[in-house]
């Protein structure tokens, strides 16, 4: 993952002040832009927004060097970017690698995937069910999910904010409930996401569930169907598989 700074020079050449920033009529143009391609997972969170002399300067993490390429861009951002290039020169500089490392995935046609995501994972929910990492969600933007669907990325960030409540919580059971239970509304959302993605790509789709040690019987059946769902090797990081109601855990 790299840490990333873009540099947005109005063609005017007027120097920036807290005079008149606001007058720059910044917030719509540059703001929508940047989220725009947060939503496509093409930079990850933490984005920010500077003024320095003539200069915007925006500070965020994307997953791979190519991720703001065109062939990875939707049509909306396309768009937003035309329209930035008309005030502003654009520039793009690599300042560093991030020093927790979040490999992604190579594999060139993954068989299945998973939906999966933990308090400060980073980068993306989907990940390879073969080589078990990350899948940028950049490279999966071509599917349409349903219109009341939840993205994979807002799911992803409702999932983190609740695991990180349950930590500080003292194991909170209503926070564990929506992380373990397939019927909880944050799975319903993932799981929905997950049928989504399947219908699609026509390729198994799971959601993972998570399961805390002190509470080990819960996991023996698959919560659903109540069928023998613990694996006699593990896969990965995987203990437990219920192909029939697409759930794993470990």
């Amino acid at each position: 993952m790299y840490y990333v700074k873009m540099t947005f020079t109005p063609f005017t050449k007027e120097e920036i002040t807290e005079n008149n920033v606001e007058d720059m009529d910044m917030s719509g143009d540059i703001w929508g832009y940047l989220g725009d391609l947060r939503r496509f997972g093409q930079i990850y969170k933490d984005n920010m927004l500077i003024y320095s002399g003539c200069n915007f300067q925006a500070f965020f993490f994307m997953p791979e060097l190519d991720s703001l390429d065109e062939k990875y861009c939707s049509n909306h951002v396309i768009k937003g970017h035309e329209e930035i290039k008309k005030e502003y020169a654009i520039t793009t500089e690599v300042l560093g690698q991030n020093a927790v490392v979040n490999e992604l995935c190579t594999c060139r046609d993954p068989s299945w995937y998973f939906l999966y995501t933990r308090r400060n994972y980073a980068i993306s929910p989907i990940v390879c069910g073969d080589c078990f990492k990350m899948i940028p969600a950049y490279k999966l933007f071509h599917v349409e999910l349903p219109p009341n669907c939840q993205s994979e990325l807002g799911w992803q960030m409702d999932y983190e904010l609740i695991d990180e409540l349950w930590f500080l919580s003292s194991f909170d059971h209503f926070t564990y409930y929506q992380m373990s239970d397939p019927e909880s509304q944050l799975s319903r959302s993932g799981r929905e996401i997950c049928a989504a993605y399947e219908k699609e790509l026509d390729k198994p789709f799971y959601y993972f569930l998570f399961y805390y040690d002190e509470f080990e019987e819960d996991r023996k059946l698959c919560p659903i169907c109540r069928s023998e769902w613990m694996l006699k090797e593990n896969i990965g990081i995987l203990t437990c598989k219920c192909d029939k109601c697409r759930l794993v855990s470990c």
